[in-house]
């Protein structure tokens, strides 16, 4: 053991450690970071009496484990940082080392350990300046820095940048178009995405690399001309993901890799999507006649802000019918084209678009981010919805805040009513920004909200305004297509995903092209501007 614990300290070790680090993070200073949790976690894993039989192993799972945590920390922490500095009577830090150990031993050599690592972090830093900042040669490096050619070369290509630099310019030499993936998922992504970790030219050329074919690590380095162990390292980052179960690759056995996510052409995404573009005029005749037939009850209904007429009510409405279609379609292709294929249960399932095409196709999907918050204005629960898209602008994403907006608890503070005379300054300001961006309206001098504002226990009903309106020969025609068309591009190992080719490949454009239909049919009016208080919906519980 004590040998194993003196290997912390070899030169050679610590580079191929902080090399490790480097590569990995943006800056040398974050890498410095990563490198001294590694050796921390090394050391009290080897303290604690840790089974090793091969140390290589053992420390490049440890590191493995902790850059994971590492990257949860990092995305987790990104959006909390404060922009000035620590907040106001934030206590300083604890050493890591006095947190860790007691044996002054120990302490001794932790301490030489990260004076090295901080060496070697002042190394790569300055190399990467000279070279990219100021346009030296490796030669010219070398001397200034006395170390050997060899040694600046190997730290700039265990950069990040250079890795980057060198694969784009190697999709050159081999039979690849630049690489464009645009992911889309399902689910809770937090912790569960693995398109997290594409997010290298690498990673992308070796996923598009297996995306039909298996291939071993040796045939993706010679198709790549990357050396073998940056492959095989981010072969295994891929198979892992974030959540270690669920990756981008999986493994095929015999040593290869095959994708592990769908990821179809430009020409078949397209196809699949005309399976429910050819039934749009049915669809959208049998909605308006169902919307005509409901007019009363819609207009009736009772809100919890005033509606006069169908068009905030129908975004809402049409945006649920147009995934009634994909679910029905669903179900169809579960009991009529494949009954015995298990679906894959999963926290969160992921596909990848490929080509330019991907790019236009996101921009045109409808999205909607919910947030929610408990004891805000006097109600017990309150959710608000947003759908956007490039039509309409999101008034905000998941990780807003609802309890600190103040446009929003300005919105509940008007449910029944607010005097505007009663506003001090900075409140007329902000209703002014509600007023622009469609929350509030006023009328007389009172304010009233805009959206539709609904009681929690209204939902269903609400929804159930649109009942029965779906034509079942659509749905069997939509499904028929799309089944012949997953039985030719869907791999055998993935054929379970047949769901999700229908949810995120077919329908991802059929929300957008239904109420592009109905706006072009007049069934559904435009918003006036992009931010405004079409498709937003609030719900309160008292």
């Amino acid at each position: 053991m004590n040998d194993m614990i003196r290997r912390l300290e070899e030169p050679a070790f610590l580079d191929a450690l902080y090399r490790y680090a480097y590569r990995r993070c943006n800056t040398s200073f974050e890498a410095e970071d990563l490198c001294s949790e590694i050796t921390l976690r090394l050391l009290r894993a080897l303290r604690r009496g840790a089974e090793v039989r091969n140390f290589e192993a053992f420390a490049r799972t440890v590191a493995h484990r902790t850059y994971a945590d590492f990257c949860a920390r990092r995305k987790r922490d990104r959006d909390a940082l404060l922009p000035d500095g620590d907040a106001p009577g934030t206590a300083a830090a604890p050493d890591p080392i006095d947190a860790l150990v007691d044996a002054d031993a120990d302490a001794a050599l932790l301490r030489r350990i990260l004076r090295e690592i901080s060496f070697l972090s002042r190394i790569h830093r300055e190399v990467m300046v000279l070279y990219y900042l100021e346009e030296k040669s490796a030669a010219d490096i070398a001397r200034t820095l006395h170390i050997s050619e060899a040694a600046v070369r190997q730290r700039l290509f265990s950069a990040r940048n250079i890795i980057k630099k060198e694969v784009q310019t190697m999709e050159k030499t081999v039979s690849l178009q630049p690489i464009i993936l645009e992911f889309i998922g399902t689910g809770q992504p937090l912790g569960n995405d693995p398109s997290e970790k594409v997010e290298r030219a690498l990673s992308k050329n070796l996923l598009y690399l297996c995306r039909r074919e298996a291939r071993s690590a040796k045939e993706l380095s010679e198709q790549l001309q990357i050396p073998m162990p940056y492959i095989e390292e981010e072969i295994e980052i891929q198979l892992h993901g974030c959540n270690g179960t669920y990756g981008t690759l999986a493994d095929a056995g015999n040593g290869k890799y095959i994708a592990n996510i769908l990821l179809p052409t430009p020409q078949e995404y397209q196809q699949a999507i005309a399976a429910y573009t050819r039934q749009l005029p049915d669809l959208c005749a049998a909605l308006q006649d169902t919307v005509e037939r409901n007019r009363q009850r819609i207009l009736s209904f009772p809100y919890r802000s005033r509606q006069d007429n169908l068009s905030l009510p129908l975004w809402l409405l049409i945006h649920a019918a147009s995934h009634t279609v994909v679910h029905a379609v669903r179900q169809r292709l579960q009991e009529a084209h494949f009954p015995c294929v298990t679906i894959p249960r999963r926290a969160f399932s992921v596909v990848g678009l490929t080509g330019q095409p991907a790019l236009d196709l996101a921009r045109q999907c409808y999205g909607m981010d919910g947030i929610e918050a408990d004891a805000v204005a006097g109600f017990r629960h309150v959710s608000v919805s947003n759908l956007y898209s490039d039509r309409l602008e999101a008034h905000f994403h998941c990780d807003h805040n609802l309890a600190t907006d103040p446009l929003l608890l300005l919105t509940l503070r008007s449910l029944d009513g607010l005097e505007a005379a009663s506003l001090d300054g900075e409140g007329k300001e902000i209703a002014a920004k509600a007023i622009a961006c469609g929350y509030l309206q006023k009328r007389g001098d009172r304010l009233l909200p805009k959206i539709v504002v609904l009681d929690a226990a209204q939902i269903e009903d609400f929804y159930g305004l649109l009942t029965d309106w779906l034509p079942d020969a659509a749905v069997k025609a939509i499904a028929a297509e799309l089944a012949d068309i997953i039985r030719k591009v869907v791999p055998r190992h993935l054929l379970g995903d047949y769901a999700i080719f229908n949810q995120l490949i077919a329908s991802v454009r059929f929300t957008h092209d239904l109420l592009e239909a109905c706006i072009e049919t007049g069934l559904l009016a435009p918003p006036t501007q992009p931010l405004s208080a079409a498709g937003v919906l609030m719900t309160v519980t008292r």
